[in-house]
């Protein structure tokens, strides 16, 4: 049977990692959540600063709200098979000296799929609609229903990421980059 895994990049309990600066509003784009092409998708390199207030490690991933992920990690993905991901370029300024990061991009999961298996799975739904942000403390993924797909956001809570267990292999297969691939029933999201 397929296995799906959910992705997250953290950081060890003993570092510390750079965060980004809020970025500013892109005319067209509500949210990089949703799962759904951008009907104005950026035309020129998305423009962020580092929060001089952090330091560390610069990690491999940002969830949100603007999704971002190292260049590197991109291509490899795409070698995998992964094809739903539309990716912008990304430089991140360093407000203290000034040096331009051109390590990311920006990065949209073109497909939600609700692929939940509500009566495996623990969870609230604060909302009531069952869909984007429900809150989860153990997920089953319902391998029908994700269709074979390699790589999808959760329509039942979009800030999950899934990967189908090929991808995760690959990536496991070449180091893992950093990322963290959960089985669902460990996901908390």
């Amino acid at each position: 049977m397929t296995r799906y895994l959910m992705l997250e990049c953290l950081i060890p309990e003993d570092k510390t990692a750079f965060a980004i600066r809020p970025h500013p509003a892109i005319e067209g784009i509500d949210s990089w959540l949703t799962g759904a092409s951008f009907l104005s998708p950026p035309h020129a390199t998305i423009e962020l600063d580092w929060d001089p207030e952090t330091s560390g490690v610069k990690k491999t991933m940002y969830a949100s709200p603007m999704p971002l992920l190292r260049k590197d990690v991109f291509q490899v993905l795409e070698e995998l098979g992964v094809d739903n991901i539309d990716a912008y370029p990304v430089e991140i300024r360093h407000a203290d000296t000034g040096i331009i990061d051109k390590d990311y991009v920006a990065f949209n999961v073109l497909g939600a799929v609700m692929a939940a298996d509500l009566s495996k799975s623990h969870y609230s739904d604060p909302s009531g609609t069952g869909r984007l942000d429900m809150d989860f403390d153990s997920l089953t993924i319902e391998p029908s229903k994700a269709q074979d797909l390699l790589f999808f956001r959760l329509a039942e809570c979009v800030s999950g990421i899934v990967v189908h267990e090929s991808v995760a292999d690959g990536l496991m297969a070449l180091g893992g980059f950093g990322l963290e691939l959960v089985p669902p029933e460990e996901w908390v999201g």
